[in-house]
């Protein structure tokens, strides 16, 4: 398929009357580039006669002279451009004759040809400096300041430190006493950093930050010490202190409460708690008296899913599906499965 190529004409708002010409393949969009270009280009005749209508809320007036194949667009637009001045003469605002290509006469090119011998080098050959314009250049140099790299004074460091500690506490919402608490809750093992970005309303990478004094670190403790961080455990992701796993295998092995509200409680996975009560993970925690912890064989009838297995059982019976009765308790099929399997075993 020929792609097709259109001269096209600007032309006076009120009377049609043509004052550039110029090719396209795209009408709307060449019309859209005169129209910005005439914002920056000012200097152009072309470009000031649009800006000269727009100042007046006008626009000029495109029109189609002729489409032409990709071939031939360069010999019909140099015959438009040169009909046209012939017509209109200086009221045309092309300033090359058409075709992507600049015509050189052959007296033009004469004239370059001469201009181009008698011009003299840039830098002449052997070229020395008089004394006068020597002596020139070097008042010139003595008279420049050269000026030092600055460096801060110990004022000037700590205007700058306030400031940036202004900054950051306009920017966040956490006071002095919340890092200190957070602080507390992190190297205590008492919270893992989900619960404590729930409960501060903060990302969590801030809350290991904190932990690890990457930021909020000029935050002192109250006792005016500064704050260190606690060295990091080599092979360990410990984030639960044995308090807390002996109170997680109570809720769980007590019927109290399931996986999905003691994990939320926690801020820890659903799967922590449920490795947590089979020993998987925190085997090494002892119990409240001392002995070691056995974990029991069936965790779903047994300790988390006591409570609801005869809901779960009175449902089943009622032809209620897996699917229902999952999103009933919050539990998944298989945990249902186990239950009843449990149920029948016992």
């Amino acid at each position: 398929m020929v792609e097709k190529v259109y001269i096209y004409a600007l032309c006076e708002p009120d009377t049609s009357e043509i004052r550039y010409i110029g090719k396209t393949k795209n009408l709307q969009r060449r019309f859209r580039g005169h129209l910005s270009d005439s914002v920056r280009l000012k200097n152009y005749k072309l470009y000031s006669w649009i800006a000269g209508l727009r100042e007046h809320g006008k626009r000029p007036l495109m029109i189609v002279i002729e489409e032409v194949s990709e071939e031939d667009w360069r010999d019909r637009e140099r015959f438009h451009i040169k009909e046209s001045r012939d017509k209109f003469g200086d009221r045309i605002l092309n300033v090359l004759d058409g075709g992507n290509c600049v015509a050189f006469t052959e007296e033009i090119r004469n004239k370059m040809r001469l201009a181009a011998k008698n011009r003299p080098p840039s830098t002449p050959k052997g070229f020395k400096h008089t004394e006068e314009s020597r002596a020139h250049m070097s008042v010139g140099q003595k008279k420049r300041t050269i000026w030092p790299t600055p460096k801060h004074t110990e004022q000037s460091k700590g205007r700058l430190r306030a400031r940036t500690i202004e900054y950051f506490r306009k920017r966040d919402h956490l006071t002095e006493n919340d890092v200190r608490n957070i602080r507390d809750l992190m190297c205590n093992y008492q919270y893992a950093a989900k619960a404590i970005s729930e409960e501060f309303s903060i990302p969590l990478h801030k809350a290991g930050g904190i932990k690890r004094g990457t930021v909020y670190r000029w935050i002192k403790n109250e006792d005016g010490t500064e704050y260190i961080p606690p060295p990091a455990e080599k092979g360990k992701r410990r984030t639960l202190s044995d308090e807390t796993v002996r109170k997680i295998r109570n809720l769980c092995l007590d019927g109290t409460a399931d996986l999905n509200s003691i994990a939320q409680k926690f801020g820890v996975g659903y799967n922590i708690i449920y490795h947590i009560v089979r020993g998987k993970i925190y085997r090494s925690v002892k119990n409240a008296d001392g002995t070691d912890y056995c974990p029991p064989d069936n965790v779903y009838h047994k300790g988390v899913a006591w409570r609801i297995s005869s809901e779960v059982k009175r449902d089943r019976e009622m032809g209620t599906s897996y699917k229902q009765i999952s999103s009933k308790f919050g539990i998944s099929p298989q945990t249902i499965w186990r239950i009843l399997n449990s149920d029948e075993q016992s």
